[in-house]
């Protein structure tokens, strides 16, 4: 299955004419000394986790995603999904496993480890999960344990007033969950019985249904994460990040 994600987020390329220098607290890092460079991103995830306006960095903790589609699939999960007003919670609690980029090739990869992520929406679904019919619509939470996102992108070498400027064209986003675990509010229009039921059913078989649709998840939050970071790369020179 490969499920459409979408999401209206104002997620429109900003472009700034000046760059802006980091705090005098950054310490540059050689561009191959990975155990520098993921210490760095860990403590620049964490400080700007509320977000840093004067970096174009809105919030990454919770980050937020106003809309978000998982398509229906053939499989085990044949739902259609919609879901606004989306935050996950979690990203503060960043561990870097490993940091590498290369400016030659322009490739990036970050891996990386969470003890887990919350995620809070409102939902609005219609369809089968297994063999069961469901429908609802109301507010939802997504639990998952022990995450390994990897962070993996292509980017350009942009220059612009004597200096150069990394933007990322792509991406492919991963979460690897250990375990997910739901919980639908008013599934079946409010009846309480059918409703533990089902979440019951849903929990009991997380593994399949993860699998099925986490792809939708992963594209948006990757696609938001590369908006992230490329309004943050857009102000701030590849001379001032790296030595």
């Amino acid at each position: 299955m490969h499920p459409l994600a979408t999401f209206s987020a104002f997620l429109s390329f900003v472009v700034f004419s000046s760059s802006i220098k980091l705090p005098s607290s950054y310490k540059k890092c050689a561009i191959q000394d990975k155990v520098c460079l993921g210490t760095n991103f860990e403590a620049g995830i964490r400080y700007a986790s509320k977000g840093l306006p004067a970096y174009g960095l809105v919030s990454l903790d919770p980050l937020l995603l106003p809309e978000l589609t998982i398509g229906a699939g053939k499989s085990v999960v044949n739902l259609q999904q919609f879901y606004k007003n989306v935050s996950f919670t979690g990203f503060f609690n960043i561990k870097v496993e490993d940091f590498e980029v290369d400016l030659d090739k322009g490739i990036l990869t970050i891996k990386q480890s969470y003890p887990g992520f919350l995620m809070n929406a409102e939902y609005n679904m219609m369809g089968k999960i297994l063999v069961l019919p469901v429908f609802g619509n109301g507010h939802c939470t997504v639990t998952l344990e022990k995450v390994k996102p990897v962070y993996q992108a292509k980017f350009d070498l942009i220059s612009r007033k004597g200096e150069k400027y990394m933007r990322i064209t792509s991406e492919h986003y991963t979460l690897n969950a250990s375990f997910a675990k739901y919980n639908f509010e008013n599934v079946f229009n409010g009846d309480k019985i059918l409703g533990a039921e089902i979440n019951k059913v849903i929990n009991d078989n997380w593994k399949e249904i993860y699998d099925e649709v986490i792809p939708g998840y992963e594209s948006a939050i990757g696609m938001l994460l590369t908006n992230i970071a490329n309004r943050f790369l857009n102000r701030v020179p590849v001379s001032a990040l790296f030595l």
